[in-house]
């Protein structure tokens, strides 16, 4: 009886139409995947965890940030009395700790692609000046913030010294995740070898990186109400189980004391973990 009360309780406070809020997403056209995924094998390797972090700037100890989410998971699972649940949270917890890592990585390109703007816009002004391309690319350096002003910094330097600049922008392009950029590598080249105005160009190039930033963050508004919706509804299906937990303790451990219920409360909240998942997935631009 207070399984079928659980399954009862969790369909009500989350409607059928509303168990699958990113339905209407799955039908999009498949994107280019982006350059950062959650790993499907090895999601545990704090290495992995760590690389990726430095990709975007931050220093997060794989060992701690990784594993301590899986032993709080796993401690949010023991609340709930069975073997299943504390594994399912430990799991989940690495899961989480990586979706949150997918959320700063979209935030830094954001900040780069801005800054990558400016520093377009930059070269473009200070070129159609004067006409000196390492003087441009030095004053685009100065006016530039971190993390794209180390990448530029380096460029200049390596220029300085003689390196040929297409290997210069190659390398800086590993670095720097923004479509508009290889293009504007292409135009410093073509500037480098034929001098001549290409200030317009640039500046094309600038609208170019400006315009599909702006795409990017429109369709991340119109995204977030799915995001929300789907986080109002595992909030909901947790407080259900708290609640339960709490409130009718002597029935939920009658439940919690054999397999039919550990099974039914440790599917709940996978369900619930691999909602946000497969939303953020969705809705990833």
């Amino acid at each position: 009886i207070a399984a079928i009360g659980i399954f009862v309780v969790m369909w009500l406070l989350v409607p059928k139409r509303r168990l699958r809020s990113w339905g209407s997403l799955a039908e999009k056209p498949k994107r280019e995947k982006a350059k950062f995924q959650l790993p499907k094998i090895g999601f545990l390797d704090a290495r992995k965890f760590t690389e990726e972090a430095r990709k975007i700037g931050l220093d997060l100890p794989g060992t701690i940030y990784l594993y301590g989410s899986m032993l709080v998971g796993a401690l949010i699972g023991a609340i709930f009395h069975t073997p299943l649940t504390i594994i399912v949270g430990g799991f989940s917890g690495a899961f989480i700790v990586w979706i949150w890592l997918q959320g700063q990585r979209e935030k830094y390109q954001e900040k780069i692609e801005a800054q990558t703007e400016q520093m377009i816009q930059t070269v473009a002004i200070v070129y159609g000046l004067n006409r000196n391309l390492p003087l441009a690319l030095e004053e685009a350096y100065k006016e530039a913030d971190e993390p794209l002003k180390g990448m530029l910094g380096r460029l200049v330097e390596e220029y300085r010294t003689g390196k040929p600049l297409k290997e210069c922008l190659d390398e800086m392009g590993k670095q720097l995740p923004v479509a508009g950029f290889k293009m504007f590598s292409s135009v410093l080249q073509v500037v480098e070898r034929s001098g001549g105005d290409a200030t317009e160009t640039m500046k094309n190039v600038a609208d170019i990186v400006n315009k599909n930033r702006f795409l990017r963050e429109e369709l991340r508004s119109e995204l977030a109400s799915v995001k929300q919706e789907v986080l109002i509804n595992v909030a909901l299906g947790l407080l259900t189980l708290l609640i339960l937990r709490f409130t009718i303790t002597e029935q939920y451990m009658m439940l919690a004391s054999n397999v039919f219920g550990q099974i039914l409360i440790g599917g709940m909240l996978t369900y619930m973990v691999y909602s946000i998942y497969q939303v953020n997935k969705l809705t990833k631009i």
